[in-house]
């Protein structure tokens, strides 16, 4: 069963775990990553971005940016996080999620937030690699849930990623997408879980409002 809510993807943060291991896939000025940071206080943040490493990058095409920009995004955050990156508590990965991926240990993560190239491919074969990275009872978290006219044009993908994905792997679930003009969605690894439920027991009490769908 998944829960629509009507909260935006900052104040779904508040509802995620707090002191874990977590990872962000796409994190381009580090403006998420900086709330993460703050709200769920991890125990180790992961950013995760190639931030222009190639010319032929297809996220820079698509989101026409270009590889002078991607080094003045990735310089800002080396700047935000500067601290904690030499107490260790931030880790720079400046390279592909699916290489960067592949440097962990399957079970590592509690979760992680996706939000990097959105076009079916890259999100699905990202939704695939993080799978076995994220631990028994942990969270696929995403950005950009949405089909309109304008992402269809710039040819949006990760609605149909999602479900592919979860159609690939059907003991993971969708349990909750946030109302907003670029929804949020949360997969979780373990259903019914004693996470999950703890996870869906606190937006309960929160949310004005939640349809099932």
């Amino acid at each position: 069963m998944t829960y629509l809510v009507n909260f935006d993807r900052f104040e779904l943060l508040k509802f995620l775990p707090k002191k874990g291991k977590v990872a962000e896939i796409g994190v381009k000025r580090g403006k998420y990553a900086h709330k993460i940071f703050n709200i769920n206080k991890p125990e180790k943040l992961h950013l995760i971005d190639p931030w222009g490493i190639d010319e032929d990058d297809s996220y820079m095409i698509v989101a026409r940016e270009n590889s002078l920009d991607m080094q003045s995004y990735y310089e800002r955050v080396l700047e935000t996080f500067s601290s904690q990156i030499d107490s260790g508590e931030v880790q720079i990965h400046r390279n592909y999620s699916c290489h960067a991926v592949t440097s962990f240990p399957d079970l590592y993560f509690d979760w992680v937030y996706v939000d990097a190239n959105h076009l079916y491919g890259p999100v699905l074969n990202d939704l695939i690699s993080l799978g076995p990275k994220v631990k028994e009872d942990g969270f696929i978290v995403g950005h950009d849930f949405v089909n309109s006219a304008k992402t269809s044009k710039e040819g949006y993908g990760v609605t149909e990623a999602v479900y592919s994905f979860l159609k690939l792997n059907p003991d993971f679930s969708l349990v909750l997408l946030t109302n907003e003009v670029h929804g949020s969605f949360v997969i979780s690894k373990h259903p019914g879980g004693e996470n999950e439920a703890y996870f869906l027991n606190k937006v309960f009490a929160s949310a004005n409002y939640l349809i099932k769908t």
